[in-house]
């Protein structure tokens, strides 16, 4: 599957995971009077395992964070999945208050710290256009958390004690999130970093990479990035461009010329930098289609102009 089609396949696991984690925790106002009755435990106490699992998110997320970015979101999520499904098992045979507020507060709080943060970077990153819709999709997945997994819970509540309802969400919590995250990969950018050519030579400047001859005058490098449909349905017309004597097209990908994307700056694809031969730039911007790209070149080429009437080369 490519990587355009897969991102997708991360929102959907993110909004899946992020939905099943939140609902986890949001179970426990549904199990409140249950436990109460059944253990003697007060409501405040019971309820403050809430709070402490807000206060343990809070402080954890910067860890986890820490970890997806040197090992990858995979075996984060992966961990806090395990993490949390368990926690739920053991919550469900807490011997006192203590114990119940230390797992379903302190365990379940962190666990679901695990989840959130990494998989919105993850997501993120994966998303070159279209990433407010890929966010805005994994959020409303979370936000639909109280909607599924309450309504599970207080089933359950009705047909059996709250020990083995909670030991059956558990079941559920595991059951889903732990195949789903084996689904997490690290952004291509991330995952594929660029390799530093071998020997410690020096990168080629842009327009060292550009095809120039002799009857080259004008220099253009559009930086396109996988995923991109801009940037897909432009390269016909790059080439073409390319058949003009007085023009040297190239194309620099995100990943792999990195380097290039750094020399110049670029905010996003696709983009488009327009140069001098002595590597000048004489036009830059980004472009969604080829009219925009030719506005580019034309004022380029008016500056080459204008350049040369200020400064005429004698023979």
């Amino acid at each position: 599957m490519t990587n355009s089609h897969y991102r997708w396949v991360m929102v959907a696991a993110g909004g899946l995971l992020g939905c099943v984690a939140i609902g986890g925790m949001f179970s426990l106002p549904v199990f409140l009077q249950p436990i109460a009755r059944d253990t003697g435990w007060s409501v405040t106490g019971i309820s403050s395992a809430m709070t402490i699992g807000f206060l343990a998110m809070a402080f954890t997320s910067m860890i986890w964070g820490t970890l997806s970015d040197r090992f990858g979101p995979l075996p984060v999520v992966l961990t806090g999945s395990i993490v949390l499904a368990s926690s739920l098992g053991l919550a469900s045979i807490a011997p006192s208050l203590i114990v119940f507020q230390f797992v379903f507060g302190l365990m379940v709080g962190s666990a679901a710290a695990a989840i959130l943060p990494p998989m919105m970077a993850t997501v993120t990153g994966w998303f070159d256009t279209h990433r407010g819709l890929a966010v805005s999709l994994v959020s409303a997945g979370m936000g639909m958390a109280p909607m599924t997994m309450a309504p599970l819970a207080a089933w359950l509540v009705s047909h059996h004690d709250w020990r083995t309802s909670m030991q059956i969400v558990a079941l559920v919590v595991a059951a889903i999130m732990i195949p789903v995250s084996l689904l997490v990969r690290r952004p291509p950018a991330l995952d594929n970093p660029p390799v530093a050519p071998s020997g410690g030579a020096a990168e080629m400047s842009i327009g060292e990479a550009l095809p120039v001859t002799a009857t080259t005058e004008l220099l253009l490098a559009a930086f396109l990035s996988e995923g991109c449909h801009a940037c897909r349905s432009i390269e016909p017309a790059l080439e073409n461009l390319g058949a003009d004597p007085i023009l040297a097209v190239g194309s620099f990908d995100e990943v792999r010329d990195a380097g290039a994307w750094r020399e110049m700056n670029v905010p996003g694809s696709p983009y488009a930098v327009a140069m001098d031969l002595d590597g000048t730039v004489l036009a830059k911007g980004n472009f969604n289609n080829l009219a925009q790209l030719e506005s580019v070149l034309a004022t380029a080429e008016r500056r080459r102009a204008a350049s040369r009437a200020d400064h005429p080369v004698h023979a």
